[in-house]
């Protein structure tokens, strides 16, 4: 039986310049991404006018980006992306839900869907770590 719930996402972002541009670079996130609880089914990424140049590749922490090159003069840009994905119910009997926080971390600190995890505990220089914080958290 498939428990999976389907969705189909549209997204169009259209920019109209006040005057003519005579060239720009983008860059996208628009793409989802396959994850324990998500696949992707079908994807494409539409740009117009059409760019000379087009990068994919992926972030720190797995999300696809799309670099667009557009080197010709323009006053109108339009981007469109389609998706369709499958979501699967997440189980909420996960063993790590039911273990202390000291026993769950470690494992989510090495997991790759896990990758912000790591960083979130390093120290800001924009926010002070007082020292009831690590303990709360």
């Amino acid at each position: 039986m498939n428990l999976a719930t389907h969705y189909q996402i549209v997204h169009d972002t259209e920019y109209r310049y006040s005057s003519t541009v005579s060239s720009g670079r983008h860059f996208t996130h628009l793409s989802p991404r396959d994850t324990p609880t998500q696949t992707v089914l079908a994807h494409s990424l539409d740009c117009t006018p059409a760019p000379a140049e087009r990068l994919e590749t992926e972030d720190f922490f797995g999300n696809a980006c799309c670099s667009l090159l557009l080197p010709m003069p323009h006053d109108r840009l339009l981007v469109s992306a389609r998706s369709e994905v499958a979501v699967y119910p997440v189980s909420h009997a996960s063993d790590l839900l039911q273990q202390p926080w000291e026993i769950a971390l470690p494992p989510a600190l090495h997991d790759p869907e896990e990758r912000g995890v790591t960083e979130m505990r390093l120290p800001s220089p924009h926010v002070e770590c007082l020292p009831d914080t690590e303990h709360y958290a």
